[in-house]
């Protein structure tokens, strides 16, 4: 039942009986796909090594302690929410590395073989879990507006009509425009790579042979290193890389022009209010903070504040759009 799986914090409803079952229904039927899904990552699912136990624990309590410094509870992933696939049972498409499950507070991953790219995936699937979610079902003046928080991310209102029109042509399912998703991954993905960047994580019994490996490839490969695209293939992002069958493979940092986008936005904010910010850091925890608390007020009021009013709104409705997102961006 959602009333069961849904980690949101709040599910309000005042709309009348027969529209507030018709969403009840799709609700259901959405989330009987995600039970039918957890169910068959269940049942092909690995058992997890000592190291991963160790990684998950690891990764719990490096979350907790960020939610600490934004003076937020402590929030857990269980471990036996964390389902790990070898690779000829994945059933969730080439191009899919992990799968989310916040309404299940599940993830589902591939066999990475690797320690690093498995905290990694955890971590960055474990701060969406610990991040703030609402669910708010609410009716007034002839609307039925849905509003959905995730983190920085938000739903729109449409007025019925729009809100009947507006499916997914291949489920038929409804759908609403989403605002700040790319900010919101952004600072999930910017916060992984602070964990794996910190001295102590790359130190570890747990990762220090991969992060050497790693080192001692790029040092022997360097600029030679190369994509058939022409790319560099050792670019700040690459954290972890290896030699496989006698090629070189890495990993990145993900979301890399969603976190370009972010980062262009805080140098700009911290330029522009260096008397309120100690450090660009304590720019960035705005949005984090924001992130884990789900009040975005503070974003909205810093961003208006420093650039003029509606520029945070219009940042949100560029959100389909990374390339103009981008430009708007550079541009304030």
């Amino acid at each position: 039942m959602p009333e069961k799986n849904l980690s949101s914090e709040r599910m309000l409803s005042k709309m009348p009986e027969k529209e507030k079952q018709a969403v009840l229904r799709e609700m259901m039927e959405e989330f009987a796909g995600y039970d039918f899904e957890l169910k068959l990552a269940r049942g092909l699912a690995r058992e997890k090594t000592p190291d991963e136990m160790k990684i998950i624990d690891l990764v719990n309590k490096r979350g907790n302690e960020v939610l600490a410094r934004y003076g937020l509870p402590e929030s857990s992933v269980s471990p036996d929410n964390v389902y790990v696939l070898c690779g000829e049972d994945w059933r969730w498409g080439d191009e899919n590395d992990a799968l989310c499950m916040p309404a299940l507070r599940a993830v589902v991953m591939r066999d990475f073989c690797s320690n690093v790219k498995f905290a990694v995936t955890t971590l960055h699937e474990t701060f969406h879990f610990k991040s703030y979610s609402a669910l708010q079902l609410t009716i007034g003046g002839g609307e039925i507006p849905s509003v959905y928080r995730a983190g920085l991310t938000v739903a729109n209102r449409f007025i019925k009509e729009e809100y009947l029109r507006k499916r997914y042509s291949k489920t038929g399912k409804r759908y609403f425009a989403r605002y700040f998703s790319n900010l919101n991954e952004a600072v999930t993905e910017e916060l992984a790579k602070r964990f794996i960047c910190d001295p102590s994580v790359r130190e570890n019994p747990l990762f220090k042979d991969e992060f050497a490996e790693t080192e001692r490839l790029r040092r022997k490969y360097g600029e030679s290193a190369r994509y058939e695209s022409g790319e560099k293939f050792f670019i700040e992002d690459v954290y972890w890389a290896t030699i496989e069958k006698g090629e070189l493979r890495g990993k990145r940092f993900v979301y890399s022009q969603e976190r370009r986008i972010l980062n262009t936005l805080i140098d700009r904010l911290f330029e522009i209010n260096k008397e309120k910010f100690e450090s660009r850091e304590r720019v960035f925890d705005v949005f984090a903070k924001a992130m884990f608390s789900g009040n975005i007020l503070p974003v909205g009021r810093l961003i208006d504040g420093s650039f003029g009013k509606g520029t945070f709104r219009k940042i949100g409705e560029l959100d389909d759009s990374l390339n103009q997102q981008e430009e708007f961006v550079n541009a304030l």
